[in-house]
C-alpha cells in the first residue's frame, strides 16, 4: 500500500495513548482509511472511511476477539469513530476528524514534489516481483485469475474437498484474498501460483480463526 498519513504529536496527550490495543486499533483504520473517494466491493467508500470487520482486526492485528471490540467500543464512545453496517458480514468506518490528520493538498503537493531518491528506490523494490510478473508471459492480474479460477468447477471442488469447506466459504475467502492482494500491491503472478497461494492463504486463515476461539466463530456473521 503506498501513501503515508500525517499525525501531530500532540496525539500523545489523547487518552488512549498509552493504551496498546486502542493505539493500535485506532492506527490502523487511519492507515486503511480511504485518501479519496473510491469503490470497495461495489459501495461508495468516502474519504476517510474504510470497510472491515472485527474478525478481520482479528486476523490483522493479531489481538483477540474481546480485546478488538473493547478498543472499538472505546473508540465510538470517544468520538473517534463512526460505525455503519451496511451488511451483515462488514462495517463501514468512518474516522471522525480524519482531516485533522492529513496535511493539507498545498502540503502534500510539495512534501511529494520533495522526496528523495530513496523514497523512488524502495518503490521500485516493493514493485519488483510484480514488475518481473508481467514480463512474464505465464503470469496473469489477479483478477483475470479469479476469473479462470471460478470457472473451473472441478478445481473448486477439490479444494473444498481437500480444507473440508462449502463452496461458499471458498467463494468469500476468494474476496478477501483479491482484497490482500490489491492492499499488498502484488496483483500479478503465475497462475498455478496464484493457485497454490490461495489455498495456503485459506488454511492461514482457518488457522488464525481457530485460534481466535469459538466467540469468534460466532460472531463471524457480524460486523461489529
Amino acid at each position: 500500500m503506498n501513501g503515508f498519513i500525517s499525525l501531530h504529536r500532540k496525539v500523545i496527550e489523547w487518552e488512549w495513548y498509552t493504551d496498546p490495543d486502542t493505539f493500535r486499533v485506532f492506527i490502523h483504520l487511519l492507515m486503511m482509511a480511504n485518501y479519496a473517494p473510491a469503490k470497495v466491493r461495489g459501495r461508495d467508500v468516502a474519504r476517510g472511511q474504510h470497510i472491515t470487520s472485527t474478525v478481520r482486526l482479528v486476523d490483522t492485528l493479531n489481538i483477540s476477539f474481546s480485546r478488538v471490540r473493547k478498543a472499538l467500543k472505546r473508540l465510538r464512545e470517544g468520538g473517534e469513530i463512526i460505525v455503519e453496517n451496511p451488511s451483515n458480514r462488514f462495517s463501514l468506518v468512518t474516522i471522525v476528524k480524519y482531516d485533522s490528520y492529513q496535511l493539507s493538498p498545498d502540503e502534500l503537493v510539495t512534501l511529494e514534489l520533495s522526496k528523495t531518491q530513496a523514497d523512488d528506490n524502495q518503490t521500485s523494490t516493493n514493485n519488483k516481483n510484480n514488475n518481473n510478473n508481467k514480463n512474464n508471459k505465464d503470469a496473469c492480474n489477479v483478477h483475470d485469475w479469479k476469473k479462470t479460477y471460478m470457472a473451473n468447477q472441478r478445481l473448486q471442488n477439490a479444494v473444498c474437498k481437500n480444507l473440508n469447506i462449502d463452496l461458499q466459504y471458498l467463494k468469500e475467502e476468494m474476496e478477501n484474498f483479491i482484497y490482500h492482494r490489491m492492499n499488498s500491491a502484488n496483483t500479478y503472478d503465475e497462475e498455478a501460483k496464484f493457485n497454490n497461494h490461495f489455498k495456503n492463504y485459506i488454511k492461514k486463515r482457518m488457522g488464525k480463526k481457530s485460534i481466535a476461539g469459538r466467540v469468534a466463530s460466532e460472531y463471524s456473521k457480524q460486523a461489529f
